[in-house]
């Protein structure tokens, strides 16, 4: 494979899916591998980062939407030997303020979420 033509990891943001990157999957799908980690079955991004880790080849490119950049920041932490490009799209470096960080989990367990994921 050539360095063009790298695996494509795909991270969604908050209260996104795999569905979130479906235009983007099938415009590159043809000549790359494509991973869409499903992130809702976490509950921190350390343990969403290591579940990426887990599926992610050994090499890849790592673009990531909102909360998905939280967690590629996470990646970069652990592993950059691994991620040879990064787009990050509508995120921040800056960790949460606690309030904010509580209105994440919150947004994260709401039962109308949990009951639509998958």
């Amino acid at each position: 494979m050539s360095r063009n033509n790298l695996p494509l990891v795909l991270l969604p943001g908050l209260l996104n899916d795999h569905r979130l990157w479906a235009h983007a999957q099938a415009t590159f799908e043809s000549d790359r591998e494509i991973l869409v980690p499903d992130l809702s079955q976490h509950e921190s991004i350390v343990a969403m980062a290591d579940h990426v880790l887990e599926q992610a080849p050994p090499r890849f490119a790592l673009a990531a939407l909102s909360m998905g950049g939280y967690v590629a920041f996470e990646i970069l932490r652990r592993a950059p030997e691994r991620v040879a490009r990064l787009a990050l799209l509508d995120t921040t470096a800056r960790p949460d303020e606690p309030e904010r960080a509580r209105s994440v989990v919150a947004c994260w367990n709401w039962p109308g979420w949990a009951s639509s994921r998958g």
